[in-house]
């Protein structure tokens, strides 16, 4: 029995089988299908607000105030993409130290190109105020290794990669300052992501 088993497996061809795909094989299932992402045209523009409130998927939000040391993840441009360029998540961090208070904040960005140079501000706001900003231009995002630059062969690796340290920007505020941020209308955090022509 195990001989004829053996021999049954031996008939099936041991070469690719090409065909022409039926219409059925050539549209997903619905339950497969990746959630589509919105087109924003340069410059991309997200103000995040960091007082208490509701996050995009509708879960409540604490303020980023209520506890210092804690790193908060903001997904709220995760759903929009600027010529193939994402915000996938902003982490944003407070602590006090010394009579001071020192914010963070690091956009995690990512691209469908291999790779792809972008400008990129971080500011820091009260109403119509800013009050702090940092700006990068020239920003290359994209595989710095792996499958992407392994596509273009060894010879590229070594060409200009990318460094895989995530942009951030980092201030110190007194703590008159940060109170002052929190004494009205809670603080936002915008972010700018520009293509360059």
């Amino acid at each position: 029995m195990l001989i004829a088993a053996l021999l049954g497996l031996l008939s099936f061809p041991l070469v690719a089988q090409v065909r022409q795909a039926s219409p059925e094989e050539l549209t997903p299932p619905s339950s497969k299908t990746a959630p589509s992402l919105q087109e924003v045209k340069s410059p991309m523009l997200v103000d995040i607000p960091l007082g208490e409130g509701k996050a995009p998927s509708g879960k409540p939000r604490k303020a980023l105030n209520a506890t210092p040391g804690t790193t908060r993840g903001y997904s709220d441009a995760a759903g929009f993409v600027c010529d193939k360029a994402r915000i996938s998540v902003i982490l944003v961090r407070w602590t006090e130290k010394g009579g001071k208070v020192t914010f963070t904040a690091s956009p995690a960005l990512s691209t469908d190109w291999v790779r792809q140079h972008v400008n990129l501000t971080v500011a820091l706001r009260t109403g119509d105020k800013e009050i702090r900003r940092e700006h990068w231009d020239d920003l290359v995002i994209g595989a710095n290794s792996g499958a992407a630059v392994g596509a273009l062969g060894m010879f590229a690796a070594g060409i200009g990669t990318v460094g895989s340290k995530a942009p951030m920007a980092s201030w110190d505020l007194t703590q008159e300052e940060w109170r002052a941020l929190w004494a009205g209308e809670p603080p936002t955090l915008r972010v700018i992501l520009e293509i360059p022509e």
